[in-house]
């Protein structure tokens, strides 16, 4: 959430936070991870924000597996 200051930043407002889209097959094998790793995993796109996300989720999407219910943890 980049947005700081008592009276600017409100975390409820989903136009207020940036997100980083990254395909599950690029992410490490290991269970953390910093945000500047997700940031570079996520170029060369970047962050967008609430109103880009749904696009760059589906412009993620192509050559993934399907998921499968058993699959899913």
């Amino acid at each position: 959430h980049p947005v700081e200051g008592e009276d600017a930043a409100d975390h409820r407002r989903a136009d207020q936070w940036e997100f980083y889209v990254v395909r599950e097959d690029a992410l490490p094998d290991q269970k953390t991870i910093g945000l500047k790793r997700v940031a570079n995993l996520a170029q060369p796109v970047g962050p967008v924000g609430y109103d880009d996300l749904a696009a760059a989720v589906e412009e993620a999407r192509p050559g993934l597996a399907s998921l499968k219910k058993d699959t899913l943890r």
